[in-house]
């Protein structure tokens, strides 16, 4: 299956100091409302054939379990699907030490 064109909007923002929140958005054609309850469970996929089901699963457990942090999404048949990363900051970013590139 060929990938189609299109726009993804990325964005990075560090909220109250001590979170950063990446999101990922798209425009295309959403997510099922059927699937949307169940997109972070294990063996849950869009592609069909073509999908493992193990992507998203894998990065919701990772973000949550080591890393600390949640991933969540919003999606709308019309508009497209945005998803969202947060993550807490190191101590060291927070009080003003070290910074990370």
């Amino acid at each position: 299956m060929a990938a189609v064109g299109g726009e993804i909007v990325l964005k990075v923002v560090r909220e109250d100091n001590n979170t950063l929140v990446l999101s990922i958005r798209d425009f295309g054609k959403g997510i099922e409302d059927k699937i949307k309850d169940r997109l972070f469970k294990e063996m849950i996929t869009t592609k069909g054939k073509h999908g493992t089901g193990l992507g998203l699963y894998m990065s919701y457990s990772t973000i949550k379990g080591v890393f600390r942090g949640n991933m969540w999404f919003e999606s709308s048949e019309e508009t497209g699907t945005s998803f969202y990363i947060q993550l807490p900051l190191p101590e060291e970013t927070v009080s003003g030490g070290e910074q990370y590139a």
